[in-house]
């Protein structure tokens, strides 16, 4: 490969990689759980009662938490196999598939870094690295997976109470990483001319997270371990009862790849029997009006609707980034202040706004 194509490469390569910070912004914020009745509370601090009894280094906190999204988020510039990876965190624990998840993002990472130092015609694969790089960073759950963890962690170690209050703090955190991130990406790649830099620090911050993960006090009860793993097993027996050992193995196939799916049967409308629509006089003694007017909750329904037409918006982030590196000729630092812009306003409306209305 000649140094023109080279050169070609490296800048084609640098324009893309600050359009993909913003995919971060796409992460849901977790509803808002109503606060528990008195009596509720006090069920819900002995149910954390355990955790008292744990030395504090053992203890698992949301302190614990913060920054490693923070440094997620940092080194990341920025749901289908989130199901699966949360049914099996309910059996294992939750920072082991955490710590699996933050494995396949180093890797991706690496071979980022591979591609940026290393000519391609050194590469056996060419190309073809990243497309594998991606594909390892995805069957490992990637960002999904790291967000269900955070969450499960949090809902672990926190009463329903002020869970709301901390989600918001939790994806403030997030938001201040990505904040931080893309500004300091372009003042790395502006003063050292080189993107492979960027992606080296990138690597490191990853590689500190992905050492230290394994030193998280584990916030799943134990009990709630020993009962996921007995309903797994149910399941496997019910599934398997009826087969024969050769439809095992498709059996397996089969629940794997429909499990995802399980996920979008709550989005369906669900019936309420706590609230009664009011029928017009001359329908209130016709007992098949009652049956039309059966009431049904799609609050849910809706609301993934409305959040799919956002998720859907936010794909112009990235084209918003190309036209103004095309037309105006932003640099990777210029664009590193525009996404850390947003991302700020982002953490302050959660850490600061949101908890003085809540309040």
């Amino acid at each position: 490969m000649s140094e023109e194509d080279a050169l070609s490469v490296n800048q084609n390569y640098a324009h893309n990689v600050p359009s993909m910070t913003p995919v971060q912004a796409q992460i849901p914020v977790t509803e808002f759980v109503s606060a528990l009745a008195p009596e509720e509370e006090v069920e819900e601090e002995d149910e954390l009662g355990w955790l008292r009894r744990l030395p504090w280094w053992r203890r698992p906190r949301p302190l614990w938490l913060f920054p490693v999204v923070f440094l997620f988020a940092l080194a990341a510039g920025i749901m289908l196999a989130a199901r699966f990876w949360s049914q099996l965190s309910d059996r294992t624990g939750r920072k082991h598939i955490l710590f699996a998840a933050l494995g396949g993002g180093l890797v991706n990472d690496t071979v980022a870094f591979a591609v940026s130092a290393v000519p391609m015609s050194r590469i056996p694969t060419g190309w073809w690295i990243l497309v594998w790089g991606s594909v390892i960073e995805g069957v490992l759950g990637s960002t999904g997976v790291v967000t269900a963890m955070a969450q499960s962690y949090m809902t672990d170690v926190t009463a329903s109470g002020t869970r709301s209050h901390e989600f918001a703090l939790l994806t403030g955190t997030l938001f201040l990483g990505v904040a931080f991130g893309p500004t300091i990406g372009g003042l790395i790649t502006k003063y050292t001319e080189s993107l492979s830099s960027t992606i080296l620090v990138a690597v490191a911050v990853r590689l500190f997270i992905f050492v230290i993960t394994p030193g998280l006090p584990d916030s799943l009860r134990p009990d709630v371990r020993i009962r996921a793993v007995a309903e797994h097993r149910t399941r496997l027996h019910e599934a398997y009862e009826h087969q024969s050992k050769t439809m095992h193995a498709w059996v397996t196939v089969k629940q794997v790849l429909m499990t995802p799916f399980h996920n979008l049967a709550f989005l369906l409308p669900q019936g309420r029997s706590d609230h009664y629509e009011r029928l017009r006089g001359d329908e209130s003694g016709n007992f098949q009006a009652h049956s039309r007017h059966e009431p049904r909750n799609a609050s849910l329904l809706f609301l993934s609707a409305a959040y799919a037409v956002e998720v859907t918006c936010m794909a112009v982030v990235p084209i918003k980034i190309q036209y103004v590196q095309l037309v105006f000729g932003w640099s990777s630092s210029a664009v590193g202040l525009f996404v850390s812009f947003s991302a700020m306003t982002r953490m302050l409306t959660l850490t600061v706004l949101l908890p003085l209305i809540v309040r």
